[in-house]
């Protein structure tokens, strides 16, 4: 679309697509569309309804460059609080929490790197 618009030539060499670029991309928009009231209350639901046993099990299918596991643990700057609440307040049934990340895409794989870097994994 870009070459038919004009904005680039045919085999020119000048546009590379970048699975990570736009996931980031994508991901900052994203975490600015979720509702903080609705974060937390699907927080809680979702903990009480699967902690049973005091860890809370999420399986990631389709991680990207894994943003939820971020979301989980810093919320985002603006809007959305980390939800570590869960593990700290003496109601939440939640005690520990595992996350599992699955990605078929091969080129996401440095993206998946840097998140886990910036988190401290």
């Amino acid at each position: 679309l870009a070459v038919a618009l004009g904005y680039f030539e045919r085999g020119a060499g000048s546009y590379h697509f970048s699975d990570i670029q736009y996931l980031s991309a994508k991901n900052k928009v994203d975490a600015l569309s979720i509702n903080p009231q609705t974060w937390e209350k699907v927080a809680v639901y979702v903990s009480r309804l699967l902690a049973y046993d005091g860890t809370l099990r999420i399986a990631d299918l389709g991680a990207g460059i894994m943003s939820m596991l971020e979301l989980i643990m810093m919320g985002t700057h603006s809007n959305l609080p980390p939800m570590d609440f869960l593990l700290e307040s003496r109601d939440s049934p939640v005690r520990e929490v595992h996350y599992y990340a699955y990605e078929s895409n091969l080129n996401l794989l440095e993206g998946c790197l840097e998140t886990l870097n910036r988190l401290g994994f």
